[in-house]
């Protein structure tokens, strides 16, 4: 009976809480260190990923993430190119800040060239005198109405207006040239999803020709008709399908996230 088999945990006075365990024990050994070190860095460096990319997409820091278990992608974009076109036009932030852009160098061109309109002003009093609480013995009152024209102010007014004038203008050709750049992104992207999802098409269509060329040559090897060399280039054949439709459903996935961004839903 060695004196381990009464401890619950081998070499611990007592059983260790739950999901840890021991990584090491006994005389030092320098590769089984450096192993489990290097593992617990790359640990944090996927946890610190993950933190970043929370960062990124505006969530907070400890939103866990679930990858799918297969990549199944989309038989065909969600709707329409113009209704896309349409939803950009209206979801987009950066265009919601490029109109609020203009609207504010449109009020300030009107404010500008209200300097060439004159000022009027108009006021009021009114009096009353008594000797006591109640009543009065004298009352006047009066209105006054004030008007001022400015004749020459060295052209400072003029020079106002033409600067938010142009202010004005670049505001309006900026949001013109961001409204055609936003339509030719959903375009670009709707396009690039539509060509991912035929690669997906005949990458499906590539594995089920080599699937069924697989189970010839098996069928041909099993029976002594064909050698093993042709049996291993088969099953690389298919392989190399495999793989390629992977990767064409990774490219739709891909497509459908710009997409979404590009529209403004992410």
């Amino acid at each position: 009976m060695l004196e381990h088999d009464y401890e619950p945990t081998p070499g611990m006075p007592q059983a260790l809480p739950d999901g840890e365990r021991v990584i090491w024990q006994g005389p030092a050994q320098f590769s089984s260190l450096a192993y489990w070190t290097f593992h617990v860095r790359k640990l944090a460096v996927y946890f610190s990923a993950l933190i970043a990319l929370n960062l990124v997409l505006g969530r907070d820091l400890d939103t866990p993430f679930s990858l799918p278990d297969a990549l199944d992608a989309p038989e065909s974009p969600p709707q329409p190119l113009e209704g896309l076109v349409a939803a950009a036009l209206q979801q987009r932030p950066d265009l919601q800040s490029s109109s609020d852009r203009v609207h504010a160098a449109e009020t300030s061109a009107r404010a500008a060239r209200s300097g060439y309109r004159p000022e009027v002003g108009l006021a009021g009093s009114a009096a009353a005198n008594s000797d006591e609480i109640s009543g009065s013995y004298g009352a006047n009152w009066s209105v006054f109405m004030t008007a001022r024209f400015t004749l020459f102010d060295g052209h400072r007014t003029r020079a106002q207006v033409r600067q938010a004038t142009e202010r004005h203008s670049r505001a309006r050709l900026e949001h013109d040239l961001l409204e055609q750049s936003i339509s030719l992104e959903v375009r670009q992207a709707y396009h690039d999803l539509r060509a991912a999802l035929e690669r997906v098409r005949q990458a499906t269509a590539a594995v089920a020709m080599a699937e069924e060329s697989m189970r010839i040559v098996q069928d041909r090897y099993s029976v002594g008709l064909t050698t093993l060399v042709e049996l291993l280039d088969s099953e690389s054949r298919l392989t190399r399908a495999r793989t390629r439709e992977i990767a064409a459903r990774r490219d739709v996935l891909l497509g459908r996230a710009r997409l979404d961004l590009s529209v403004g839903r992410l």
